[in-house]
């Protein structure tokens, strides 16, 4: 019986279902089961529970009794901190559009989404590999030419800072921080990591952010990387998907 609800287990990460499924691993009978769970829920939780994250898949490294999952374990504390900092998860609102109106001419037009307003779903970028941190937009229903996506996420900061955002985007984007507009580039390019470097303040607590990219043709992405002011990570800085 506890096989099959750490089968279901990864299906909805939380605090909780890690913890449970880490006690699991105390048990011979079900150890590889209970630790392949608990790692798939903590690379869930580590855009939102980086510590906890961290800190599970060490347990993991050092009390596992299966080498290749071990071996996981470490792979995944690798990827946790080369994407320190990447936002990997998001809401999305796309697509929109205006008859007759082309990548660029969507810019200005305030669709849904800046009002409040969007059908909101979640999206994840990608998290492994060279392309860690981007969105696709060109994955999602309705995907193509001429049409702009909305994204968000909450900014989660242990107090009162300076930070920078360091965005790529193709094609234009805009930035809004807690509703306010603090970025735009209304440009026809190719994705790129960390072209944009936008200085912000977050607040203690909770901060949204919300962008918008527009498409002219072809390939449609976003990427947004979070640091402190002078490029360094930000200790304690945690993302949710709202």
């Amino acid at each position: 019986d506890r096989a099959l609800v750490l089968s279901a287990l990864p299906a909805a990460p939380t605090k909780e279902t890690l913890s449970l499924a880490l006690s699991w691993m105390r048990d011979k009978a079900i150890s590889g089961e209970a630790g392949t769970a608990a790692l798939k829920i903590a690379r869930a939780l580590a855009g939102e529970e980086p510590v906890l994250a961290a800190e599970s898949l060490r347990k993991i490294q050092k009390t596992s009794q299966v080498e290749s999952l071990k071996k996981e374990a470490e792979e995944a504390l690798e990827e946790m901190q080369k994407n320190e900092g990447l936002i990997l998860s998001w809401s999305v609102s796309s697509p929109y559009m205006k008859e007759g109106v082309g990548g660029p001419g969507l810019f200005d037009i305030a669709f849904e989404p800046e009002t409040g307003k969007g059908d909101w779903k979640p999206a994840p970028a990608h998290d492994q590999g060279e392309d860690a941190g981007l969105l696709d937009f060109m994955g999602l229903p309705g995907a193509g030419e001429n049409r702009a996506a909305y994204a968000r996420v909450l900014v989660l900061s242990p107090k009162n800072q300076g930070a920078r955002l360091e965005l790529g985007s193709d094609d234009g984007l805009k930035v809004w921080l807690n509703g306010e507009a603090i970025h735009g580039s209304n440009a026809a390019r190719g994705h790129e990591f960390g072209e944009d470097k936008v200085p912000v303040k977050f607040k203690k607590g909770e901060n949204l952010l919300l962008l918008k990219v527009t498409n002219g043709g072809g390939d449609w992405s976003l990427s947004c990387r979070v640091r402190d002011p002078s490029g360094g990570p930000i200790p304690g800085l945690r993302f949710r998907v709202p």
